[in-house]
């Protein structure tokens, strides 16, 4: 509280625009992965059937140009239209893509992904939730027409003096003996495919 009765700016907007930021890093991370169990949505990655996940052939360039274009050709297949494809990947992935050389030591694909933000003429979005360390990790080429994101209009942020919390040792803390501000945000949003297989 010391912080917020001194502070300019004012620490409770700092606070505020970190939740908000947290709560997108969550969703997002909801978005793509989650399982659709303990009241969390069920992500992308859980949405896809399984013949739609295909493990990489390696990490030469020969065997990433066969992961992109099988990544197309699964959609292709499943007749998914072609007008919102876009590609999700880590930012391992990124540096791996827009590193990547051939013989002659050109890089394949920096140009387009760096000065035109497309992989194979889709766009792509970079993402710490989508695995990705060393060598290996995840790629999603889905079509975004098909992701519906459902979420209440309001987000409703609270801050109480009076409020108690329970602390990351299990011990419960009451805010105003310790004269801190309890700040609590609550959001509500589901997320489904229309369909599966995009």
């Amino acid at each position: 509280n010391d912080l917020l009765r001194y502070s300019s700016p004012s620490a409770d907007t700092i606070v505020r625009d970190d939740v908000v930021r947290a709560i997108a890093q969550r969703e997002n991370q909801a978005f793509l992965r989650d399982a659709g169990t303990d009241a969390t949505p069920k992500g992308m990655l859980n949405w896809a059937p399984a013949a739609n996940r295909v493990a990489s052939t390696g990490t030469a360039l020969a065997d990433v140009v066969a992961d992109l274009s099988q990544n197309m050709l699964t959609l292709m297949n499943a007749n998914i239209p072609e007008g919102r494809w876009a590609w999700l990947m880590s930012p391992r992935n990124f540096m791996t893509l827009t590193t990547i050389a051939n013989a002659n030591g050109f890089f394949v694909f920096r140009d387009e992904m760096v000065q035109r933000g497309t992989l194979w003429g889709f766009p792509f979005g970079k993402s710490t939730q989508v695995p990705g360390t060393g060598a290996t990790g995840e790629l999603y080429l889905t079509n975004m027409a098909d992701a519906v994101i459902g979420e209440a209009q309001n987000m409703i942020v609270d801050a109480w003096m009076e409020a108690a919390y329970v602390d990351s040792t299990g011990t419960m803390i009451a805010a105003y003996s310790q004269d801190q501000t309890v700040v609590r945000a609550i959001t509500e949003h589901d997320f489904a495919m229309r369909r599966a297989e995009s």
